[in-house]
């Protein structure tokens, strides 16, 4: 079994370094280029109030990033959003605010359905989009299986009001493998070429992850914001609605 190297702390400063000056041109020709697993077809659009009797009303849903072909299923979609990491990262649009400690929630199911429910600490002031990282206590994703998870938003701790039922959001992945070759590239690439080389083979979630580190630690660097709407506005993907949402500093996750 191949396993993805693992980067030394310096190593994100070098990307983000390549992103400020390069990205616009290396990151999103290599977007042009593919189909990322688990999109295709446009996601509908959603009215306010059509979610039941949830938190409040709102303009916009709680949103996985990714695909509706991918995301918000019970059925395993035919191609899951993909990922290269033992325990990858998801980010979520959470429309709400005002949402104090102990209102999220995360579960992964493997596949053989057993449940891991992850304990999220932390709450947002406004809505905006947040991580979620599975915690090191979470055995390691197995290569070429789809693993199910949740993330909800507790209402009636964010209203006070007992009658509200969670908001919940449906999500997919899958680790796969990569070639040896492009292994090999990654092990002797610099850190400039990495999101390149991800986009490439169409792989998800490590993808969008190095573009929003990036965003976070510099959200008013013109080039990375111009990146992020590319790549949320990518003709695969359709998460333009979201692109100009504020990547909102939360949370910590632990089993």
């Amino acid at each position: 079994m191949t396993q993805i190297p693992k980067y030394r702390p310096f190593l994100f400063v070098s990307i983000l370094a390549f992103i400020l000056s390069n990205l616009p041109n290396l990151f999103l020709q290599a977007l042009a280029d593919v189909t990322f697993q688990g999109t295709g077809t446009p996601p509908k659009k959603e009215t306010p109030g059509s979610r039941g009797d949830i938190c409040y009303l709102t303009d916009k849903p709680l949103k996985l990033l990714v695909n509706e072909t991918s995301g918000n299923k019970a059925t395993t979609p035919q191609t899951p959003p993909t990922t290269v990491s033992e325990r990858p990262t998801f980010w979520i649009y959470v429309p709400y605010k005002d949402v104090p400690e102990n209102a999220f929630k995360f579960n992964l199911k493997d596949p053989s359905g057993k449940d891991y429910p992850i304990k999220v600490a932390g709450g947002i002031k406004s809505p905006g989009i947040i991580s979620i990282n599975l915690p090191k206590e979470i055995p390691a994703l197995e290569i070429n299986k789809d693993y199910q998870f949740s993330f909800s938003v507790d209402c009636s701790i964010v209203t006070g009001v007992s009658s509200k039922v969670p908001d919940e959001i449906m999500g997919w992945v899958k680790r796969v493998p990569l070639d040896p070759s492009v292994v090999t590239k990654i092990e002797q690439a610099s850190p400039s070429d990495l999101s390149k080389i991800y986009a490439g083979q169409g792989i998800w979630y490590d993808t969008l992850n190095t573009l929003a580190e990036a965003l976070r630690n510099d959200p008013k660097n013109p080039q990375l914001l111009a990146s992020w709407k590319e790549l949320l506005g990518y003709s695969t993907v359709n998460l333009k609605d979201f692109d100009s949402e504020p990547i909102t500093p939360c949370c910590t996750a632990q089993q």
